[in-house]
């Protein structure tokens, strides 16, 4: 009886190589979840804008309200009452290949200001709760005591 000779050809090879990528990735994607677990809890000041809302919207935050996301699942921390400030809603269209500025006639506001939140700041973003990531541009819809309206965020920094 003849021995036979063992011979690697290409699809032994790409199955081993598909396995060796498996386990790497495995192990890079534990030890990338374990740096997001380890970072601390920091506050954070996140700055909001909600734009085309009646004039008598801005009186209805109060320093303390609770702001809660319907979008992510998730509260967002506690208005700044004396950040909240309101002005005249601002449109933007196009004339003759123009972009031209123009202001709300009607009672209509831009209000902007910010909220005071707890989470873990990582490469990637910032972790509301270490479980939501939110970004400058990101726009959520908001539950607010007397408020419900998409805010979109401006600016997140550390306490």
């Amino acid at each position: 009886m003849q021995k036979r000779k063992f011979r690697v050809n290409i699809l032994d090879f790409l199955i081993l190589a598909a396995v060796v990528i498996c386990i790497a990735g495995a192990f890079l994607r534990g030890g990338a979840r374990g740096s997001d677990e380890k970072l601390e809890t920091q506050t954070a000041i996140i700055s909001f804008k909600i734009s085309n809302v009646q004039s008598s919207t801005a009186r209805y935050f109060s320093d303390g309200d609770p702001v809660y996301s319907e979008t992510l699942g998730c509260s967002l921390g506690t208005i700044i009452g004396d950040s909240i400030t309101s002005t005249p809603a601002v449109f933007y269209a196009e004339k003759n290949s123009e972009i031209i500025k123009t202001e709300s006639g009607i009672g209509r506001v831009d209000i902007r200001g910010s909220f005071e939140c707890a989470g873990q700041m990582s490469e990637s973003g910032f972790l509301v709760g270490g479980t939501q990531y939110i970004a400058p541009g990101m726009t959520t819809y908001a539950l607010m005591p007397k408020v419900n309206a998409n805010i979109q965020i401006t600016d997140i920094r550390l306490k």
